[in-house]
């Protein structure tokens, strides 16, 4: 794979449109395809601000809605090996950002977080890639979550 290629795009600044164009080399768990998305800011219609995101394919109508999982439990620090560092062109963790695929459901109560597989983007080389860390729940309550 070509880091380089997408170490050519720059990330957004402030006063830019907040998307960003990202690359997942080896797609997301139970997608192999697509690869090439885009994250953007949530904005409710109402204008009110809010923690989540939107992970849409550019590829088809696939879209997950994503929250920061130090949102749900502050001192959630999944550690990625070495390899997964290096697969998305970061020297440290600290270059990264940690996002959670969030399930909806009819009821809001039942709404759920996956702690258990987060998505790792790195905004300047906009590679990104699931991993699983399992001392962290796969299903974790939005509303209940743990505070650690």
């Amino acid at each position: 794979m070509d880091v380089e290629k997408h170490e050519a795009a720059k990330a957004p600044s402030a006063g830019e449109n907040p998307a960003l164009e990202l690359f997942f080399p080896e797609g997301l768990f139970g997608f192999a395809t697509p690869r090439y998305f885009t994250l953007n800011p949530y904005l409710p219609p109402d204008g009110s601000p809010s923690p989540f995101f939107l992970l849409q394919s550019n590829e088809d109508d696939l879209c997950f809605p994503l929250i920061s999982p130090e949102l749900l439990i502050l001192e959630y620090k999944p550690e990625p090996p070495a390899e997964l560092l290096a697969k998305l062109g970061a020297g440290s963790q600290a270059e990264l950002a940690a996002f959670a695929i969030v399930t909806l459901r009819e009821r809001v109560e039942e709404i759920t977080v996956n702690l258990q597989g987060p998505i790792l983007l790195n905004p300047r080389s906009r590679l990104g890639l699931q991993f699983v860390v399992e001392q962290y729940p796969l299903r974790c309550p939005l509303l209940t979550a743990p505070q650690a």
